[in-house]
């Protein structure tokens, strides 16, 4: 079971052989010429890489990273974050009980039934990649916790409907 994780790491990893380093990236390590090499191969010819002033660099202390409007931002993002790993957690921690509460609890049934879930998790992620650019990502965000919650909350103040069982 955790060797199944090798044949999608095996694709993604062919499949980053021909994704090009950052051209950014390039450029601040002095590899001008093969940054402007990605960009062409990337964008065409119609694109340039300008050669912008340095600016200069100033390191951020700890404590300036949690000061004036980033915590607050820090602190919501973290949330978001937990609202979002918790029950993808529990979900897969538990898997085997809420199987055995469906009756796929045993056997072939039971690992039917945890790839269906997983299943569910990828055709609900599909979706999201292509919203993700025409709605974007906060307004995405905001939707799919608004239904996450709508769904949370109908399972926590219904624990005995026919659909929690």
């Amino acid at each position: 079971m955790l060797g199944s994780a090798i044949v999608p790491c095996v694709f993604l990893l062919i499949g980053r052989c021909k994704v090009p380093e950052s051209p950014l990236r390039l450029k601040s390590k002095g590899r001008h010429e093969e940054a402007r090499r990605v960009v062409f191969r990337v964008y065409g010819a119609d694109v340039i890489l300008e050669d912008e002033e340095e600016k200069p660099k100033h390191k951020a202390g700890f404590a300036e990273v949690f000061s004036k409007g980033y915590a607050a931002r820090i602190v919501f993002l973290g949330i978001l974050t937990l609202c979002q790993v918790v029950p993808m957690y529990a979900i897969y921690t538990f898997g085997p009980q809420i199987m055995t509460a469906f009756g796929l609890g045993v056997g072939k049934s039971a690992i039917l039934g945890e790839s269906v879930l997983s299943l569910f998790f990828l055709v609900g992620s599909l979706p999201a990649m292509f919203w993700l650019n025409s709605m974007g990502r906060r307004p995405l965000l905001i939707r799919s916790l608004f239904l996450m919650a709508v769904g949370l909350l109908a399972l926590g103040l219904f624990p005995t409907a026919p659909f929690s069982r």
